[in-house]
């Protein structure tokens, strides 16, 4: 049980005060030990009665015996059983696990605090190096269920970010295209995009590989992002604990970039359009371009692993969140940058075709669009990694397949 970093009065041993706590649920996992005595209300009034705290309120009455009290933590005992409440100061405890409470407690030399009433539920165990730490029948059963519900949030929350990441892919590949088409017609290239489809690998009178080479070229990317994604999210909880979301969304980033530059290489390599045209021209063989493929997937990793880090953790980034601006905004966007950047690994395989004109586009558009979302505010501060949710979002399941129905009918009209 982890006390979180929430701001918390304490309140004093006093005769005849008064004062209020700050009591948190504990289905938020906020600060709460006793698996009863669930507190709905978050303002209480308090009555000391010699030894007990009275928490009142309109519905019903809680009685609490006082156990400690210091500036850094109040140790309260729920009268009809013998569990204990604990609150502590935001600006001492900010990650205690629950042996830790028990080490503090034992380093004020009160042990009379530490005797529990029922021993068949709480017993006091000591390691071979005299550490004394607190067993909790109840406590342990709650955190192995607790510890199944993680792992089952984990792989909804997954899902639900991959299904969101996949709408954004589509919603910006739409929108793409839609200036993408705008901007040819304006600049008189109709004569060289007669067959101009979503897909740059169109291949005259061979409608087979053009399907093959769009499900290549823009499939692999959901498909692995769906699979490596809950693996990472796995790996986390592991090995490197909870964490927050940047490394998840990056790492999509570097997936969809990875795949869509394997897929267009693939694709291209067959066809000699785009990649493989250059690739063919300078007649290079199969195992030198796996050898291109690892080294772009490298750099591709390396430059976001630049990012995270010399701009992501920067001084302005962070403020930056910190203004009324939606997170997942700003995540979308550090998302992106691999996306980005593999379009400039594409432009460097690219001949001076009518694709380098759709490349030289779509590479603007990304430039253009990056730093609208950036600017956009909202008010909503949230997004769907950071709730426990236990249910997959149909919104993003069902406004992705329609983006996938728009973009298949423009495919074939």
């Amino acid at each position: 049980m982890k006390f979180l970093n929430e701001p918390m009065e304490i309140v004093q041993p006093d005769a005849t005060g008064s004062g209020k706590v700050y009591i948190f649920n504990k289905e938020n996992q906020k600060l709460i030990i006793s698996n009863r005595g669930i507190v709905i209300k978050s303002e209480w009034e308090i009555v000391w009665t010699k030894n007990s705290l009275l928490f009142e309120c309109n519905e019903q009455n809680m009685l609490f015996n006082y156990v400690f009290s210091d500036k850094n933590m109040l140790v309260l005992k729920k009268d009809s059983d013998s569990e204990y409440l604990v609150f502590c100061n935001q600006n001492y405890f900010k990650t205690i696990e629950f042996t830790d409470l028990a080490r503090y407690l034992n380093s004020l030399r009160k042990p009379e605090i530490l005797q529990p009433e029922t021993k068949a539920e709480v017993e006091i165990v000591s390691t071979a190096k005299g550490i004394n730490y607190i067993k909790h029948k109840q406590i342990d059963k709650e955190r192995a269920e607790l510890s199944l519900k993680k792992m089952e949030y984990a792989y909804i929350d997954s899902i639900n970010g991959i299904l969101m990441n996949i709408f954004w892919f589509l919603f910006y590949f739409t929108v793409s295209m839609v200036f993408t088409k705008i901007l040819l017609n304006g600049l008189n290239f109709d004569s060289e995009f007669r067959n101009f489809k979503f897909s740059v690998l169109y291949v005259e009178n061979s409608v087979l590989w053009d399907s093959f080479a769009k499900v290549m070229v823009y499939g692999i990317p959901p498909l692995i992002t769906l699979f490596f994604a809950i693996l990472f999210q796995q790996f986390q909880a592991y090995f490197a604990g909870r964490q927050g979301t940047s490394k998840l969304f990056f790492l999509w980033g570097y997936l969809y970039g990875i795949g869509f530059f394997a897929g267009a290489l693939l694709a291209g390599s067959q066809t000699g359009e785009w990649i493989g045209m250059a690739l063919n021209s300078l007649q290079i063989g199969t195992g030198i371009r796996i050898l291109i493929l690892g080294l772009a997937v490298l750099g591709l990793v390396l430059v976001g692993w630049l990012a995270n880090n010399l701009f992501i953790n920067t001084t302005w980034s962070r403020r930056f969140v910190e203004i009324p601006t939606s997170q997942f905004l700003f995540k979308f966007r550090t998302a992106w940058f691999p996306y980005t950047v593999t379009l400039m690994l594409v432009a460097l395989f690219t001949y001076f075709t009518s694709d380098y004109y759709w490349l030289a586009i779509q590479g603007a558009i990304t430039f253009i669009l990056i730093p609208i979302v950036l600017f956009i505010k909202t008010k909503n501060r949230t997004f769907i990694h950071e709730r426990k949710v236990q249910r997959i979002s149909f919104l993003y399941l069902f406004s992705s397949a329609a983006l996938f129905m728009v973009l298949w009918v423009w495919s074939v009209l």
